[in-house]
């Protein structure tokens, strides 16, 4: 019953989209929008003239990171007041209850809904974690939250950098909490409980429950919409450069393209965390890497493939979303390692200076390096080592991240780019990239 109504409560809430020009099979199996041949594949499929690619959850958590990273980044502006923990930690677990209230994302037009409660009302991040970590990640998020809100009682860091750093630690809180959710919940959750056995799904029948007839997709259809969608990609992904994509702080990242009606659907028409993630790299790619075309490309195919009933080419497809979207990960851990480096090296010429970069660096480096492990089939069964020898090190300790022994930081540094050459030998990645994201 709990689920009937959750899944009432969903398609409630959506909308629905329907392409003119759409032809259907009298037997109703689903078809795809076919683009004319010069026009880019858009993620767009439907049964008898109804769209059915629904996955307002995942648009949801996608939203939840982004809000709360913006939130506590106020934090850290001029005149910002303090802020209350179970403020902070509705963010994560909110009860199953989406958070209520106008999103904090912004866009620089009419949204089709402001708040994210809206896109589907029973949606939070600590519902879909689980597994071995999952005890561990709801300790973090917690004391993450819990820290972040003392902080900002302390008049010496609020309104400073200081109000997210933990300086136990040195972590950045904000990198912390926000990379766990994309790997520990969104990624975890989208791989193991949708993607992994995606191909034995049931693709011969519509989705029922009692009293419900606004399902018009097979369990197969949506459990891979759903990965898609925590993937974050916007449903006509070619009409935004990796330029535009990146181009976040601006609003690149978005168009009114998919139903064009001066208003921006987040559902549809937003590019999301890992979408963006994808096509930085690539634009710091010194051989052109296309992680962000081949993924989106790849889900596509995969959706096509479902819909002929062709599951040997889901299953080929699968591998090779797989294999680009883990790739993506390992090089932004790459990234920011070598930021680190860099860090490191300012530091030491400048002991003085801030080190917020260097704690933002160090913590996204860290995470996207644990990230690896929430692939079920993941290559780098060597992270555990690397985070626990290479990059936790009281060679350069924490909280200041800076030593009077030059000797410690050029040790660190060897450590550092031994982890960089485990990385670049499992994956096989071209040492001109790995010396320059």
């Amino acid at each position: 019953m709990h689920k009937a109504l959750h899944y009432f409560t969903l398609l409630s809430l959506l909308i629905v989209f329907i392409l003119q020009g759409c032809s259907h099979d009298p037997d109703e199996t689903p078809v795809i929008i076919v683009p004319e041949e010069e026009v880019p594949n858009v993620y767009y499929f439907e049964r008898d003239g109804h769209n059915n690619v629904f996955n307002s959850g995942q648009v949801c958590r996608n939203l939840i990171i982004q809000d709360f990273e913006i939130l506590v980044k106020r934090l850290a502006e001029p005149g910002a007041v303090p802020i209350a923990f179970e403020d902070l930690y509705k963010y994560y677990d909110n009860g199953g209850v989406t958070i209520s209230g106008p999103t904090l994302t912004a866009v620089n037009m009419p949204l089709l809904v402001s708040t994210i409660y809206e896109i589907s009302s029973v949606r939070d991040l600590k519902g879909r974690v689980y597994g071995p970590y999952a005890n561990k990640i709801h300790a973090d998020m917690e004391y993450w939250c819990a820290t972040i809100a003392e902080n900002s009682h302390d008049p010496s860091k609020i309104g400073t950098y200081r109000v997210y750093i933990d300086e136990e630690t040195g972590h950045d809180m904000v990198q912390m909490f926000k990379l766990t959710a994309m790997g520990g919940v969104m990624w975890q959750h989208g791989l193991h409980a949708y993607f992994h056995y995606v191909e034995n799904d049931n693709n011969d029948t519509i989705v029922t429950f009692p009293g419900v007839t606004w399902l018009h997709y097979t369990w197969m259809e949506h459990h891979l919409d759903e990965v898609f969608g925590y993937y974050g990609a916007a449903r006509k992904f070619h009409d935004f450069t990796d330029e535009d994509l990146v181009d976040y702080a601006e609003g690149g990242n978005y168009l009114d393209n998919f139903q064009v009606d001066g208003k921006l659907d987040f559902s549809t028409e937003y590019n999301f965390l890992f979408a963006r993630l994808a096509a930085e790299r690539d634009l710091g790619s010194q051989t052109h890497t296309d992680f962000s075309k081949t993924i989106f490309d790849g889900f596509y195919d995969a959706r096509v493939a479902i819909v002929e009933k062709d599951y040997d080419k889901l299953i080929e497809r699968k591998a090779v979303i797989l294999d680009n979207w883990e790739k993506v990960v390992a090089s932004s851990a790459v990234h920011h390692l070598n930021e680190v480096v860099r860090e490191l090296d300012f530091l030491k010429d400048y002991p003085g200076a801030s080190p917020e970069r260097f704690y933002m660096h160090w913590s996204a480096m860290f995470k996207y390096t644990e990230m690896l492990r929430y692939n079920y089939d993941n290559r780098f069964t060597g992270y555990k080592e690397v985070l626990d020898e290479k990059f936790i090190t009281s060679a350069v300790p924490f909280p200041k991240a800076i030593v009077d022994d030059v000797s410690k930081i050029n040790d660190y540094k060897t450590g550092l780019l031994d982890a960089r050459a485990i990385i670049q030998g499992i994956y096989d990645f071209d040492p001109a990239d790995v010396e320059n994201w």
